[in-house]
């Protein structure tokens, strides 16, 4: 069965596909936001089996994107 998530921020674009149609590409991903291109901001693709190390994800799309890294939280503390 096919199916789409899509999460936007006001930075980032990923949308996730599931179907034959995007086997190996299931994970769009883009600048949001506004750009000087009337084409729009460049699409980069992943396969989904990537999820499996989001930490790795991550660091692909910002390199991709020239994205900058989150700021770090505190750890929280548990007794």
């Amino acid at each position: 069965m096919a199916g789409e998530i899509v999460l936007r921020t006001s930075d980032l674009h990923l949308e996730l596909t599931i179907g034959r149609l995007r086997e190996g590409r299931e994970l769009l991903y883009r600048r949001a936001g506004v750009t000087r291109d009337p084409a729009g901001p460049p699409n980069h693709y992943a396969a989904m089996r990537e999820l499996i190390d989001p930490e790795r994800l991550a660091r692909r799309i910002r390199r991709d994107l020239e994205l900058t890294a989150p700021v770090a939280l505190p750890a929280l503390m548990t007794a």
